[in-house]
């Protein structure tokens, strides 16, 4: 991840950074990504790139890094908006796709999902910054939406019940924004199917007196 030096730098110098980076992360593979194209579009020396991170492979972990870390800031804000409730957030945040989200946001999705595309480490480096997060911050996101949140119509507040259901509810809403972007013409479709996702994930597939139930 950055170094204190990167840290240090003024903010215009970083979204310069950021933005070299995501353009040329989002156009090639992993393996043909060039730091000399990157440093070039960000105006800065191949010397200064190495006292700022270590290679390209740790600036693609903070590329990821600070667009997770921007998606849980608009999550808290919602689920604050919304006096804790975990299905009222995901419903607001769900209405991005019928309403239109903010070109800023909508680029930046755009970005991510064109990067996953091209490196096929993505997932374990989004583990890995995940796991980092964990050691540097004590108050990780998932500790955070678990204490802020209403828990009381699950089946069990515990812990990892709680997170495993806020898991399957932002990837059933990441998955719904990707397929929005590929197909635009099915938006209106795309966030009705959402919606019942949703249904189904918060109320359960069987009725309280379905067989399975009183297996």
């Amino acid at each position: 991840m950055p170094t204190e030096r990167f840290d240090r730098l003024m903010p215009d110098k970083k979204k310069a950074i950021l933005q070299a980076a995501v353009m040329e992360f989002s156009r090639v593979p992993f393996e043909k990504v060039s730091i000399n194209k990157i440093i070039k579009n960000a105006d800065i020396s191949r010397g200064s790139f190495y006292t700022y991170f270590e290679d390209k492979r740790d600036l693609l972990q903070f590329v990821f890094k600070d667009f997770i870390d921007r998606a849980e800031v608009v999550c808290k804000e919602c689920l604050k908006k919304n006096e804790g409730d975990f299905w009222e957030m995901l419903e607001e945040l769900g209405r991005m796709l019928e309403m239109g989200m903010q070109k800023e946001w909508k680029d930046n999705l755009l970005d991510m999902i064109r990067i996953a595309m091209f490196q096929n480490s993505v997932e374990g480096i989004m583990e890995q910054c995940s796991r980092m997060d964990a050691v540097e911050r004590p108050q990780t996101f998932e500790n955070w939406i678990y204490e802020q949140g209403d828990w009381r119509d699950l089946k069990s507040q515990d812990q990892e019940f709680v997170r495993i259901t806020v898991a399957l509810g932002i990837q059933t809403l990441m998955s719904a924004v990707g397929q929005s972007f590929k197909e635009p013409e099915r938006t209106e479709e795309i966030y009705r199917l959402y919606k019942k996702q949703i249904e189904i994930l918060r109320y359960g597939a069987c009725t309280p007196n379905s067989s399975a139930a009183n297996g």
